[in-house]
């Protein structure tokens, strides 16, 4: 990663290969130092065609395995965070959505983009488990609160 990026005006740091672009993972591809064994591929492609095959919309990364998770995942860590955020600022009714979202993507323990966690949000909003305030066309026009 650090060869790739040293000559590069902007330097992003890539956590997963989720986070590259074709051009990174084949330059990855291409100049690593860790060969894939034949017995080891075979099995990839095998765990690729399982995941292919999976009609789960959630998955997560749990000693060593990818498992199928429900839907509502993540939903209580997003309770926990709006929680969180409400007690250190006492004196907000209702916060940024984008602040609550970005506090859960960036303290997540799996891998989410944003896109998800405000589904999530919107989907806590139509259970009756959150508020919100403004316009729900984007991220940025809504604030939201827990419903207690």
């Amino acid at each position: 990663m650090r060869d790739y990026t040293e000559r590069k005006e902007l330097r992003n740091e890539i956590r997963h290969t989720g986070e590259c672009n074709a051009e990174q993972l084949a330059h990855f591809h291409e100049f690593s130092i860790f060969q894939i064994s034949d017995g080891l591929t075979r099995t990839l492609e095998q765990e690729g065609e399982k995941l292919l095959q999976s009609t789960s919309i959630v998955r997560s990364w749990k000693q060593g395995e990818i498992i199928d998770e429900l839907e509502t995942r993540d939903d209580s860590f997003i309770m926990e965070c709006v929680r969180k955020l409400h007690s250190e600022r006492k004196n907000i009714e209702f916060l940024n959505a984008t602040r609550v979202i970005g506090e859960v993507v960036g303290l997540s323990e799996q891998v989410v983009s944003d896109a998800w966690i405000e589904y999530r949000v919107r989907s806590l909003i139509h259970l009756g488990q959150l508020s919100y305030e403004g316009d729900l066309q984007s991220m940025r026009m809504y604030k939201i609160k827990d419903i207690k």
